[in-house]
């Protein structure tokens, strides 16, 4: 009787020691599982994130950057100054542009040619 007492209180720790582990283990997953869970959220929200990105880019591709170019060109201020340059152009285009015929037509007459 003895023995099988002995073998009893041996299978008893046996079975002690294995449910102390199994919760252990059962901890150890809950845990993962935790984390597992929180990763798939993050995944999800960056996932989210980028296709939004993706989105956005190809938006401004196709139509925003003509709209900003367009709001920015319109905008009195910048009319204003854009009729400015061009007039400024103007002006030294036609200086350049008289300078350029002045110049061809002084060749001749210093009795050289051109092309």
């Amino acid at each position: 009787m003895s023995c099988l007492f002995s073998f009893s209180f041996a299978v008893l720790a046996e079975v002690q020691t294995r449910e102390a582990k199994l919760v252990d283990v059962n901890a150890r997953v809950v845990e993962a599982g935790k984390r597992a869970s929180e990763a798939a959220e993050a995944r999800d929200g960056l996932t989210s994130a980028f296709h939004q990105l993706e989105v956005d880019r190809e938006w401004m591709r196709c139509h925003g950057i003509a709209h900003i170019v367009k709001s920015i060109m319109d905008a009195p201020e910048t009319a204003t100054g854009i009729d400015l340059i061009k007039e400024r152009a103007r002006e030294a285009g036609f200086k350049a542009g008289y300078n350029w015929c002045i110049g061809h037509i002084n060749v001749p007459s210093q009795g050289g040619y051109t092309d």
